[in-house]
């Protein structure tokens, strides 16, 4: 097993993939301190699904409970918004697990992490194409567009990283597909979620 790492810890209501981009706006001071801190040493934090506890919480609030497997990101970009918010664009890196968490004094989780193995990519089957026809439709919207995604259509692990992480299903379910070791086990895994979403 790899060397643990201590890494901060963003516990958000999404999933993050390696490889994805998603926009953050930060207004705590624990998270404004993290970001300032990661721009500066050029280091990752980690961000993992919630199951129990709030975005937002108190010090007098329990540790939030999350998922343990969840990703690494590293800020691509970032700009200043009203009212002392700042805005981020991060990008996964790879897939963590996290064995331990606990807070410091500032109130911000941070985790005892190992990196996951990057899974082996491959040439996307032709019977997975209809994934990357979906995925290059849902890059058509502007929102997504202003991200700057780099997807490359004859990679099964990038197309099926860049859908699970736009795809509008629920967290359960990208939590399934993070946790998959293998983009065509993914990509299968997605197509039963697609055809859900069609039924």
């Amino acid at each position: 097993m790899s060397d643990s790492i201590t890494m901060p810890l963003f516990p958000l209501s999404t999933v993050m993939f390696p490889g994805a981009r998603i926009p953050l706006q930060i207004f705590e001071p624990r998270y404004m301190d993290m970001v300032k801190n990661c721009m500066r040493d050029g280091t990752p934090f980690g961000i993992v699904n919630l199951v129990v506890g709030s975005e937002v919480a108190s010090r007098f609030s329990e540790l939030p409970s999350f998922e343990a497997v969840g990703c690494a990101v590293k800020i691509v970009d970032w700009s200043a918004l009203p009212h002392g918010r700042l805005g981020i664009v991060v990008e996964g890196v790879q897939k963590i697990q996290v064995l331990e968490a606990q807070r410091d004094k500032s109130n911000l989780s941070i985790g005892e992490v190992i990196y996951l193995p990057e899974e082996e990519d491959c040439q996307l089957p032709e019977e997975f194409l209809p994934m990357w026809e979906l995925l290059d439709t849902l890059q058509e919207h502007e929102a997504i567009q202003q991200l700057m995604l780099t997807i490359d259509s004859r990679s099964a692990l990038s197309v099926a990283n860049h859908l699970s992480a736009l795809l509008p299903i629920d967290d359960d379910q990208k939590q399934a597909l993070l946790e998959q070791t293998n983009p065509l086990d993914r990509l299968e895994l997605l197509a039963e979620f697609v055809s859900q979403l069609e039924a």
